[in-house]
């Protein structure tokens, strides 16, 4: 297990978060809107509402605290840090397209290492601990399947999942279908047609349907990036 095992599941969810604090708030919003449809005690259904509300709020500031962060990062640092957790392609292909390190594998591997050292001390700069990322969000089933994986050696797993499957939603329609929603008010129908994409992107970082991590796999290879 390694001690900076939170900062990699952050980075890894870096570029989703955005859209992960959106999809938390309109979840909320939506629920509050189907509230009368739902079988949940209403003070149990309030407390979950609010609760979502928080996260939200959480996720938007850690979003923003992460872009502060990495501003501060060169431009070789953002092209090991795009290569190895965010996978844009628009990036790769984009920005760095081409773009080569001159040092060995393992010379890519020791500057991974200490850019990642480097992360884990601006974020505990901020307060960005391994304890308070476990105190904010160890309830937050996206970023606990990303540590709990990491910390189990199954790095090379999530990596592989998510650039084969990209973003992906995950319907879910237990609380947004049934007879008779033909007849109710449009802002109502509006409020169950998106309800279901909405609280399934929750799950965009790691969806519940995880495959089997039993190799113990970790880390892969620098690619061509390096020569």
């Amino acid at each position: 297990m390694g001690r900076y095992d939170y900062v990699k599941a952050l980075l890894y969810a870096y570029p989703k978060l955005g859209m992960l604090a959106e999809a938390v708030a309109d979840g909320a919003e939506n629920k509050a809107m189907l509230s009368f449809r739902s079988l949940c005690d209403p003070l149990d259904l309030m407390e979950k509402i609010a609760e979502e509300i928080v996260t939200a709020k959480k996720l938007a500031l850690l979003a923003a605290e992460m872009d502060e962060t990495l501003s501060g990062c060169t431009e070789e640092e953002l092209f090991l840090l795009e290569y190895k957790y965010f996978r844009r392609k628009s990036e790769l292909t984009g920005r760095f397209s081409g773009r080569e390190l001159s040092c060995s594998e393992r010379g890519y591997f020791r500057k991974q290492n200490a850019l990642l050292g480097k992360i884990a001390g601006l974020l505990a700069m901020r307060g960005r601990t391994e304890e308070a990322f476990l105190r904010e969000f160890g309830d937050f089933p996206p970023f606990m399947r990303l540590y709990r994986a990491i910390r189990a050696g199954r790095e090379r797993k999530v990596v592989f999942k998510r650039a084969k499957r990209g973003i992906g939603f995950r319907q879910n329609c237990e609380n947004s279908c049934g007879a008779g929603e033909a007849r109710l008010p449009r802002s109502t129908r509006a409020a169950i047609a998106t309800n279901a994409s909405a609280t399934a992107q929750i799950a965009t970082i790691c969806p519940a349907d995880s495959p089997d991590f039993s190799d113990g796999s970790s880390a892969g290879s620098p690619d061509v990036f390096c020569k």
